[in-house]
């Protein structure tokens, strides 16, 4: 814990120095940091209870007779059966019955296996890969394997590596983290298109995903809390509830950029409902009609909302006009440049074209939404150049 707060300390200290240089493309915002996903005592806690754990599963086999106390000594035996009599293996459908006989040494070689961690071991470097990737294979002959046992890892993987990440997703993995969704959906992508038996249209993936789509729902409804103060509260910076707003709101965009990593995992009506329906239009929208931030502060939280949504929902759209699930969010956008303009048609020269500037943002969001049909409207209104709906 000390740790990690000293690690924050020293990064809000560099912010705190870096404060007057020229703004960076990418910034940092409270909220988004990975100091928020887990703490040191936690992992501490984590690692004792683990190396428990792997201590009591080091003597599983102590009492197990020494012909089937291990799985290289298994696959031998059958190895040499299908190598010396392949008609009888055959006859008796062994290769269907190898991934249950091997699950449980896979599961149990597995048992510390985290793929949420950024330097976990590859499954394919570990031991029971290694093991069974060329069973059966006769290297004098060299004979391609024509039979079931092709097919042998993708079934172990189907039956031992799966459930295993079905239990972390549902269990263990934080939608919240950053770090373990990118690991998580890198891996799946990687299942669904390497191994058959997960493939897009297999029960294990579909199973699989249905968890996510859970535990992503229970982030939605549980994780992502802005409050709506009232406004002489949160422009008193001494109470403190500007600064948690604006916490809870990066937090809120930063479980969006998470959602959408499971595009093209996860259906897009799906996608649309968690990202749209609840994320954008029930918290993030409510919350910029309340602010007390600055216009351009508005704007650039709002180019983070688009631009963490997939590009491809917007590429190649037929018509002139958004999705339906983002109505409500461009809506807000043709008001709030309304609301820019307001405030700034009777400024400073400067100042109307600073006004102007900031409405040109909000009509290059509309048109990468493809609400062509708004950003036309606001380049009328407001008499913008040509280049804003490019």
């Amino acid at each position: 814990m000390v740790d990690r707060e000293a690690r924050s300390r020293r990064r809000r200290d560099k912010r705190e120095r870096n404060r007057d240089k020229p703004v960076k493309e990418e910034e940092h915002h409270e909220g988004m940091s990975t100091d928020d996903e887990e703490t040191e005592s936690a992992i501490q806690w984590f690692k004792g209870e683990a190396g428990k754990v792997m201590q009591e599963a080091s003597v599983m086999f102590e009492d197990v007779h020494d012909e089937f106390c291990s799985m290289e000594i298994i696959r031998q035996r059958f190895e040499k059966w299908k190598l010396t009599d392949k008609a009888s293996y055959s006859q008796a459908y062994v290769g269907l019955c190898l991934p249950k006989l091997f699950a449980p040494f896979v599961r149990l070689q597995m048992l510390d296996w985290n793929p949420l961690e950024s330097e976990e071991k590859d499954f394919e470097q570990m031991e029971w890969f290694e093991t069974l990737a060329l069973f059966g294979y006769d290297a004098e002959s060299g004979e391609v394997r024509k039979d079931d046992d092709v097919n042998l890892i993708p079934r172990v993987v189907e039956k031992a590596l799966v459930p295993k990440l079905q239990y972390l997703l549902g269990n263990v993995w934080d939608p919240m983290s950053r770090q373990q969704s990118t690991q998580i959906v890198g891996l799946v992508k990687r299942l669904r298109d390497e191994y058959p038996t997960v493939s897009e249209d297999s029960k294990s993936l579909q199973e699989l995903l249905m968890v996510v789509v859970k535990k992503l729902k229970q982030a939605v409804d549980k994780d992502v809390f802005l409050p709506l103060y009232p406004k002489s509260l949160v422009e008193n910076r001494a109470t403190g509830a500007f600064a948690f707003i604006e916490h809870q709101f990066w937090s809120c965009i930063k479980l969006l950029g998470n959602i959408t990593l499971w595009h093209g995992l996860i259906p897009d009506p799906t996608l649309h409902e968690l990202c749209c329906d609840s994320l954008l239009n029930r918290y993030l929208v409510l919350s910029l009609q309340h602010t007390v931030c600055k216009h351009a502060d508005v704007i650039y939280k709002c180019e983070k909302a688009v631009f963490a949504l997939p590009g491809q929902w917007f590429e190649g759209r037929a018509g002139n006009k958004a999705m339906k699930p983002l109505e409500t969010f461009c809506w807000f956008l043709g008001k709030f440049a309304g609301e820019v303009h307001k405030a700034g048609e009777n400024g400073t020269e400067a100042g109307r074209r600073n006004t102007k500037e900031l409405i040109r943002r909000v009509t290059l969001l509309l048109a990468h939404l493809n609400a062509i049909e708004h950003a036309e409207k606001l380049v009328e209104q407001y008499e913008l150049t040509s280049k804003a709906t490019t």
